[in-house]
This record gives structure tokens, sequence and C-alpha cells, in this order.
């Protein structure tokens, strides 16, 4: 015996039914308890978004994470992300009077401003360490280049680089990657310290390395 939706009365002979309600309406009214808009956190200087307690690159795997998290009592994928326009085309699968549904959704992003640890601490001028490198030009640039270049690929930065007669002196943000540089590459190098701060008791220094190339 056909069934018929009281919604719309359409019949079960021609559209398969979740429930008393046919498929059609029960995506329209599934479609209308997911938010059309979600608010995710973008650092205005490095325009990574927040995920969880860290801010990683933007891209459609991290956009897909923030949905999953957004819309958690939903199996969510993403399908496509225009980030021009901040729209997200979504696949949600839910369970509905024992059946699996799947409908697809247009979803609006919208970046809430702030800035990340990383940006605030460079902009603020935060130093743990001090490469003081001398030696030839050609030899200190070389140097300079591939200490950058760890730091950026470890996600720690280089705050400022002061030019000085016979090298250069490169605040590091992270005396612990400072360390690991050094070590890592073998390098000799003399270090002193300088108290920074007092923290909850705490004595806090900062590292000076003097590297003669």
């Amino acid at each position: 015996m056909a069934k018929y939706c009281p919604i719309c009365n359409r019949s079960s002979d021609e559209f398969k039914f979740y429930g008393e309600f046919c498929e059609v309406c029960t995506k329209d009214m599934l479609s209308k308890k997911i938010p059309n808009q979600i608010h995710i956190d973008r650092c205005r200087v490095c325009k990574k978004i927040r995920l969880g307690n860290d801010f990683v690159e933007e891209n459609n795997a991290s956009i897909e994470e923030e949905l999953k998290h957004a819309l958690s009592k939903y199996a969510v994928k993403l399908i496509s992300y225009n980030e021009e326009f901040g729209l997200a085309n979504v696949s949600i699968t839910t369970t509905i009077a024992g059946e699996e549904l799947t409908l697809e959704k247009r979803i609006s992003i919208k970046y809430n401003k702030t800035i990340c640890k990383q940006c605030a601490r460079r902009l603020g001028g935060y130093y743990e360490a001090i490469f003081q490198i001398r030696g030839e030009p050609e030899r200190v640039e070389k140097f300079k280049e591939s200490v950058k270049n760890y730091f950026i690929a470890n996600n720690e930065f280089v705050t400022k680089e002061e030019e000085v007669n016979n090298g250069v002196n490169m605040y590091l943000s992270s005396k612990k990657l400072a360390e690991s540089y050094l070590s890592g590459f073998r390098i000799k190098a003399k270090k002193s310290f300088t108290l920074h701060t007092v923290k909850n008791g705490k004595k806090l220094y900062r590292n000076t390395y003097s590297i003669q190339l």
C-alpha cells in the first residue's frame, strides 16, 4: 500500500521514503537544520586559519576539517571550495529512520580576523637567541640563508638581522631550534646567556652564540 508524504503528497510508488516523509521533503528539512554559514578564525597577517589550538595553511584539507568540526553531527566531505567568495560545496551524510541519506549543500564561510601567536611574537620583536656570525661575506651570507630556511621549515622565524662590520647578528625566535640547528649541522659556537625576565618565579634567559666561519 502506497504512502503519501504529509508535506507534498508525493507517493511512495514514485519516491523513496524516510519514515513518514518522502526523500525530497526529508532532504529539504535536513538542509534547513544545517547552518548556511560557519565562522573561521584567520590570522590577518599570515592568513593561516585556526584548526583546534593551532594555525595551519588554508587549503581544501584544512577547510574540510573545519567543516567537520562545525557540523560534527554529520559525516561531511568537501566537494569544492571557492576561496575568493568563501563558498564551500559539501556532501553531508546522516542516518534517518534507520537509513543513510546524503545531500549536497553550499555553505558560506566567514572569517573572524585575529592574529596567530607566531605573528604576534614576530610583530612584537620576540626572540630567544642570537647568532653572532662572523667571517668572509660570502660564507656569512650562505650561512644566514641556511638559518632562515631552517627556521621557516620548522615554523619559526628570524626576528631581525643586524649587519655589523665583519658579519651579521641574527635574532631568532626559538633557542631550542637554534640549538637543534647547530647540533644538526655540527657547528661549533661559543655560548653565553643573558637574563631576559622572571616569569612565575622562573628565570628566563636569552642565548647568544658566537660563530666564526
